[in-house]
């Protein structure tokens, strides 16, 4: 995306003080903004689930959308005075706040409630996009020109109130005996209605769910339990795409120079690397046995990034990884309303009637069940491989057993179970042979040395593995304990009781 500027990297509206364009002063101030936005779509994301309703007719709701729309815009234009004021350029800060809110300006009673050096920066750079023919600038200032009494709504406001009504919808259908099928009936219908409203304000609905998607993962970052409302991300059936880069022109003088930026702007791909361009929707109660299922498939999709043993471990040991099994235990709780924490064995939780062939689903045989696993060379020749497990053991944690197993199934390159099933096969051709044959002796005596350095190999990734997640447990216990610490009265403390109490 390419956009020249037309005015000086050195445009400012304090005293002669700016901040120069591409610098790291201004990337800081530009960062500092974005997570004050953030903040403001959080505190407008709560507005919008109390005051509006899913459950309620679109049409019924455009007075309250529209109020919401210009306090939640204000909000986003009171944001910019600050770092205006220390000198960054204002294209800067427009990009940051959106085009959208820039548009706002063109109203005059939308000016007249924002802070005036903001208003005086604002309209002539928006009146100045406006002078391209049927651009969407030009488009947006005739709708808000031929509305000064009604506040357009924008795709941010409309994104914020698909969350809100995705939140609501997800809070009804996880009630006890919520008739999910009827929520989600409301839930679509809402949704169709916030579309219609979008398109006849000149909105398309893919820019709204662009905005919902980038919105919402905002939120997420903000409180992660966000991630479980919606389907796509719950279980992580949708992952977050690669920033969008973007090219600018600018003058410094007499000089032309080019900036280049990157921004993630709410892109999404499937596990195949398509991209997603739908809206997020409130997940569905599960069952047990469904939500175990898709762990294991959330398991396997990511050690499937994995090439080597030491990528396996990396990637198993990361912070992502070790939310995974947390996220879907909550999952758990919040579908079958049982307490947070109290989930101790997954398969009591089971129905005797599940189709469990999931757990099995490998790409192949178990590969911890192969016979005579790290029996060494002289007592494999001599007595031979003992039988293969016919049972797969997988214990009380199939989900990710599972999924490791059906990679090391897919990389047996690096598998000491496989090379031990290939010394095993190579000792029943030597038995066929009459135990006769050394150059078979010496493709067993192979397999077996190569079984053990991978197996070693492997001993040294565990470790690693262990001695992370062991960290970062010590750490979490650590900065508990401080906590704890600073919230327990010292000898001679004088606190005030209520704050003692606590």
């Amino acid at each position: 995306m390419n956009d020249t500027w037309m005015e000086s990297s050195t445009h400012n509206v304090s005293g002669g003080k700016h901040i120069a364009i591409g610098s790291s002063l201004e990337s800081e101030e530009l960062s500092r903004l974005e997570y004050e936005v953030e903040n403001v779509e959080v505190r407008f994301e709560d507005y919008a689930e109390k005051n509006l309703s899913f459950e309620k007719p679109v049409n019924d709701q455009r007075t309250e959308i529209s109020k919401m729309t210009k306090l939640y815009c204000l909000g986003m234009a009171g944001l910019c005075l600050t770092p205006l004021r220390k000198g960054v350029n204002s294209k800067s800060v427009l990009r940051v706040i959106g085009l959208w809110v820039g548009c706002c300006f063109f109203s005059k009673s939308f000016r007249q409630e924002t802070n005036r050096v903001i208003s005086d920066v604002m309209y002539p750079l928006m009146s100045k996009k406006s002078e391209k023919p049927n651009s969407f600038v030009s488009r947006r200032k005739a709708l808000v020109m031929k509305n000064p009494d009604t506040f357009l709504p924008t795709p941010d406001s409309l994104a914020v109130v698909k969350i809100a009504f995705c939140r609501q919808a997800y809070a009804r259908m996880h009630e006890k005996h919520a008739d999910v099928d009827a929520v989600m009936g409301q839930y679509e219908r809402a949704i169709k209605e916030l579309d219609n409203y979008a398109m006849s304000n000149g909105i398309r609905v893919d820019a709204v769910n662009k905005s919902m998607r980038k919105i919402a993962s905002d939120l997420m970052d903000k409180d992660p339990t966000f991630v479980v409302v919606f389907e796509e991300t719950a279980y992580d059936t949708m992952l977050r795409g690669e920033d969008t880069v973007h090219r600018q022109n600018y003058k410094d003088g007499d000089e032309v120079k080019t900036r280049t930026w990157s921004a993630w702007e709410g892109n999404y791909v499937d596990m195949s690397g398509n991209p997603f361009d739908g809206e997020f929707t409130p997940r569905r109660p599960s069952t047990v046995n469904d939500i175990r299922r898709r762990s294991k498939n959330t398991w396997y999709n990511l050690m499937n990034k994995a090439n080597t043993p030491e990528d396996w471990g990396d990637i198993v040991a990361s912070d992502y990884a070790r939310g995974i099994q947390r996220r879907y235990t909550y999952m758990i709780c919040e579908d079958l309303h049982l307490a947070p924490g109290s989930v101790m064995d997954l398969n009591s939780l089971m129905d005797t009637n599940d189709d469990v062939t999931w757990m099995i689903d490998i790409d192949g045989n178990d590969p911890f069940g192969v016979g005579s696993y790290g029996v060494p060379f002289s007592t494999f020749i001599a007595k031979g491989p003992d039988k293969d497990s016919d049972q797969i053991l997988l214990g009380n944690y199939p989900e990710f057993k599972s999924a490791y197993s059906k990679w090391l199934n897919n990389h047996t390159d690096v598998s000491p179970f496989y090379m031990q099933k290939c010394a095993n096969d190579a000792y029943y051709e030597y038995a066929a042979r009459g135990k006769k044959d050394n150059n078979i002796v010496g493709q067993i005596s192979e397999c077996l040395a190569e079984r053990d350095r991978l197996q070693s190999r492997w001993d040294d990734v565990f470790a690693a593995v262990n001695e992370k997640i062991h960290a970062v447990a010590a750490d979490s216990d650590k900065r508990l304990k401080e906590n704890r610490r600073a919230l327990r009265p010292l000898p001679g403390d004088v606190r005030p009781e209520r704050e003692m109490s606590m």
